[in-house]
């Protein structure tokens, strides 16, 4: 294998013509497990350190970005996701505050709602008889990302989940762990 070095620019997640709105960047490391991944810096830039067998084989510089933002996860097909997750505002809908390892459950009928400080690590969501979410795969194609890149369960009939601090892709990835169909 080849060594590679790198420097990308702009990983920020700002939207240079909206900068108002808030966008996560992302960076998928096809076949490289996260254990094979790290983060350090030098100076103002943040460092990724790819290995293999001991051997620091690939280098990606994030120009001017701080590495205690970066945050990683499988992506779904034996590789690692790197991404910077966006900043959220407050809620104009009701919001579920939660602690750890809480499953939330949502019936039909309840309208917009947004989980606060979901913790894919050790909480789930649960999904209570939705007419329009019969499947894993419907509930995947459900999910889209809000102005900020955040998930969003699109539940039909005003029914909706959003998930501030989680991407759409990041669930899609881990859909079959954080929700469950009932």
């Amino acid at each position: 294998m080849k060594d590679f070095s790198g420097t990308i620019f702009g990983f920020d997640g700002r939207d240079s013509e909206h900068p108002s709105l808030a966008t996560t960047d992302e960076i998928d490391l096809v076949g490289i497990a996260s254990s094979n991944v790290s983060f350090s810096h030098d100076g103002d830039d943040a460092i990724i350190r790819i290995t293999k067998n001991g051997h620091i084989f690939a280098t990606i510089t994030l120009d001017d970005f701080n590495y205690h933002e970066l945050e990683k996860a499988s992506d779904g097909n034996g590789g690692t996701t790197i991404f910077d997750p966006p900043e959220t505002s407050s809620p104009s809908s009701p919001s579920v505050s939660i602690g750890s390892n809480d499953t939330f459950v949502f019936h039909p009928g309840e309208g917009a709602q947004t989980v606060s400080n979901f913790n894919p690590q050790n909480e789930t969501i649960e999904l209570d008889h939705f007419a329009n979410i019969e499947s894993m795969q419907e509930l995947a194609a459900a999910i889209t990302p809000d102005a900020h890149g955040n998930a969003v369960l699109e539940l039909g009939h005003g029914d909706s989940v959003a998930i501030p601090d989680v991407s759409a892709t990041f669930l899609q990835q881990h859909l079959q762990t954080l929700v469950h169909l009932h």
